[in-house]
């Protein structure tokens, strides 16, 4: 069932020198402020993210509590959907591709902090297929 409990983040986001198959490479700076608005944080939502850094994201989201005690909670969310970047880049030599990622937030009753890894990638449709990979680290509020 889709859910409607909105969330808004605000955070940094670091580029990763390693990929997601674990190479290393010179990675682009891709480093910026990442707003980002959900759905919910629980169960099936949608997920949009803007970048300074010219990323932009739009996809599903699944979210599942893990811990749950009071005012306190443990969210895990997985996510996958498109992506697009605003000029091309080594790692993402094409401007539309994939997207996805895995999110964990803790909260205090509306109050969120999270930590995403956020992967763009083309699938192998345009070689090179580098990809670019990001930590951001967050904060929130559910509305």
């Amino acid at each position: 069932m889709f859910c409607l409990a909105p969330l808004v983040l605000l955070g940094l986001a670091s580029t990763m020198s390693v990929n997601a198959l674990g190479h290393s490479h010179n990675t682009t700076n891709a480093d910026g402020i990442v707003v980002e608005a959900m759905t919910c944080e629980k169960g099936i939502g949608l997920d949009a993210k803007v970048s300074t850094a010219g990323l932009y994201g739009v996809g599903l989201q699944y979210g599942v509590t893990l811990y749950e005690e009071g005012k306190i909670s443990l969210t895990f969310l997985t996510k996958a959907g498109l992506s697009y970047t605003d000029k091309p880049r080594k790692e993402l030599p094409l401007q539309g591709q994939f997207e996805v990622g895995g999110q964990i937030l803790v909260g205090y009753e509306d109050f969120k902090v999270g930590l995403e890894y956020w992967h763009l990638s083309n699938a192998g449709i345009q070689q090179p297929n580098i990809g670019l990979d990001m930590l951001v680290i967050q904060t929130g509020w559910r509305f």
